[in-house]
Parts: structure tokens; sequence; C-alpha cells
């Protein structure tokens, strides 16, 4: 095919586009196919194609890759080779992974919400790794949940909380509570494990380890 001269192309594909095609399908794809948008598209792109759903045909197939060609090229020509094949067999395949990926999300959603709404009773969420001994900060100021950036060791964090917020009187039972290296072994039969302390504002607040691959501590 000759894309500088080539109006009974154009008028071929108008044919087709009107007998095949759906009517709001037919501007889009005659503006695809057309010569001059061909020869645009071709004189800086070896290989282009395009997308369409037809009227099913007698072997009910209705999904269509158009795939355009350069095959050569000077300073008065460009010649093309245009092919069509049917793709309902990827489009099936493709529509069946975005099911699943919209059902994950539907459902991740779904947990993150749960999470936002229990996690609601709690000032402060961290997720601990406890084998690395390493601790994420989770924000609980919105409905889905989301990681802070800040982290680091969990220990460390976590006896800091402790000394700095804690009423003194009650720092001797919560250091031992926070012990990360005895967390394991505390949580093997349990799901979870919770004590309460008063705060240095004279408020009252419940710390608990919930088990959750890693380990998550509401405070």
């Amino acid at each position: 095919m000759n894309l500088k001269q080539c109006d009974n192309f154009n008028y071929a594909a108008d044919q087709y586009a009107v007998q095949y095609l759906y009517e709001k399908e037919r501007k889009e794809f005659k503006d695809w196919i057309s010569t001059g948008h061909l020869k645009e598209q071709l004189s800086w792109k070896e290989r282009i194609t395009y997308h369409y759903r037809s009227k099913p045909n007698p072997n009910q197939h209705e999904f269509f890759e158009a795939q355009a060609i350069k095959i050569y090229q000077d300073e008065k020509h460009l010649f093309a080779l245009v092919g069509f094949r049917h793709i309902d067999d990827i489009m099936e395949k493709e529509t069946t992974i975005q099911n699943q990926l919209k059902q994950a999300l539907d459902e991740t959603r779904l947990s993150n919400e749960i999470i936002s709404a229990i996690a609601k009773s709690y000032c402060s969420i961290y997720r601990i790794d406890v084998q690395k001994d390493f601790f994420e900060e989770v924000s609980n100021d919105s409905e889905i949940h989301k990681l802070t950036g800040n982290r680091g060791c969990a220990s460390e964090k976590l006896y800091q909380l402790c000394d700095t917020m804690v009423a003194p009187e009650y720092r001797p039972l919560i250091r031992p509570f926070l012990d990360v290296s005895t967390l394991s072994t505390r949580l093997k039969t349990e799901e979870c494990i919770s004590t309460e302390y008063r705060m240095c504002d004279g408020s009252w607040h419940r710390m608990i380890f919930i088990v959750k691959n890693g380990m998550s501590l509401g405070m």
C-alpha cells in the first residue's frame, strides 16, 4: 500500500467501518486507519496498533487488533502493510485478570476500612517485625490506613515511648511488657496480649500486641 496516493484504501476502510462497526466506534477507527494518519505515525515509527470492537462476525469474534507496519520509506513515498486479527481470547484473559484485580482491591479496601474502624480506639499503631526488632508506624487519622514513613528499631522506640509518656510509677510494669525479645514466647499460645497503664497526663490507656504475620501494636 502506497500511503501517498491511496484514495481507494480510505474508501474501503470507510465502507468496512459502516458495515461492521457500531456507529459510536466508526469515527475513531476511520481516523486511525486513514492514510494521512498512518503516514504521519509511520514516518517516525516502525509499527503501530489499534484495538477496536466490531459487530460479531459469523465466528462470533468482535474484538480486533489492526496493525500497520512500515515496509519502505524514501523522500517521496511510504509503503506499509496493514493487517487485522481477532483478539477475543486475549480480551477474555484481560477481563478475567481485571476482575480478579478488582476483587482483590475490594477485599483490601474492605480490610482497610475494618482495620481503620477498630484502630480509631488507639492513638498510635505500629507494625513490628519481631525477628528483626523493626517497627513501622501506621497512620490512623483517615479511613485508609497507610505507613507514615516513621520506622526504626522497635525496642528503642517502645522504650522511648514508655520513658516519656507513661507515668513513672507504671514504667516498671510496662517495660517488661514492651520487651520485643520475649514477644514470640508470650504470644505463642495467644492471639493478643494487653495491659492498662496511666499516662503522665493522668489519662488511662491500654496497650495491645496482636499477632498478624509480623506483629501489630496499638496504644
